[in-house]
């Protein structure tokens, strides 16, 4: 009897060094660490389990301990629009919680991921005993909330305005020097240290480089067979359905700060996308009417 005591006390310290390395939870003492110990789960969640849906109960917080949760909400006229990709250290699900409404979004996991879950009315009856604590976490999720709040204005901002410009611009060459600019801001340092747009030249099969900014390595710049994989030093965002659509390559990738914005990213790239398909049908019905008003001149 004795030996498991020890060992569930080994395995209940072990948590809660776990615990105090995640920013919701960092800053509380060890007893208040200890504390709350009871009232959590650990979960293993397998890649593309649904944690929640869109209007179900909110009735827990989660804390990603390893692994990538999306979040994405329903649209309207049918599918869903991506809104954020969160790892490790992000928490969710407050806000549902908080409000005592249901959930506004719906959340699935990108790869195997570790959950810690904290459900809600247990977590109430800790707040209640350890005002102290709750009031150190419960200033962090104000802090998260703003800065996600924050975040998607911004964004929401930028593509709103990205959508102006670009109905107002009508050829290619004007479409990649907006989006380039646009994307580099976007972005920014802190995400990537550079990025170049490529485009499938079917002619001599090689992806050309359009536009670029930051550090890009020259090789990237040179006609490509293929973009880079995926890895430690690219990041590759495809515009359409197939890479040959168009794609943005990302140099050195800081993948935390990317991943806040790869929704962002990706809804860049089909904007982008449909501008250069409508420059491209605009082109060539300008083209033909020319040909017909030669044909009737001559």
């Amino acid at each position: 009897m004795k030996k498991s005591k020890v060992i569930k006390g080994e395995a209940l310290r072990s948590r809660a060094i776990r615990l105090a390395r995640t920013p919701l939870f960092e800053g509380l003492t060890k007893k208040e660490l200890l504390g709350i110990l009871p009232v959590i789960e650990w979960k293993k969640i397998p890649k593309g389990s649904v944690v929640f849906k869109e209007g179900s109960a909110g009735d827990a917080v989660f804390l990603i301990e390893k692994g990538r949760v999306l979040v994405s909400k329903a649209k309207r006229e049918g599918g869903s629009h991506n809104i954020s990709i969160l790892s490790d250290g992000d928490f969710f699900g407050e806000m549902g919680m908080l409000e005592g409404k249901p959930r506004s979004a719906t959340t699935q996991t990108r790869e195997d991921t570790l959950l810690i879950i904290v459900p809600g009315d247990k977590l109430l009856k800790w707040v209640y005993k350890n005002p102290r604590s709750a009031l150190t976490s419960g200033l962090k999720v104000v802090r998260s909330i703003s800065e996600r709040l924050r975040q998607t204005t911004d964004i929401l901002t930028a593509l709103h305005g990205f959508t102006e410009a670009l109905l107002k611009v009508k050829t290619k060459d004007e479409i990649l020097d907006y989006t380039a600019k646009e994307l580099e801001k976007i972005i920014s340092s802190e995400a990537a240290a550079g990025g170049v747009l490529l485009s499938y030249n079917p002619y001599i099969e090689e992806y050309v480089a359009e536009r670029h900014w930051g550090q890009v390595p020259s090789h990237l710049l040179a006609g490509l067979k293929e973009p880079p994989p995926d890895s430690a030093e690219f990041r590759t965002f495809v515009h359409g359905e197939s890479v040959k659509d168009g794609c943005l390559v990302l140099v050195g990738p800081h993948e935390k700060n990317l991943l806040r914005k790869t929704p962002a990213i990706e809804t860049f790239g089909r904007i982008v996308l449909q501008a250069l398909v409508n420059a491209e049908n605009l082109a060539a019905e300008e083209l033909k009417q020319r040909m017909k008003t030669t044909a009737i001149l001559t």
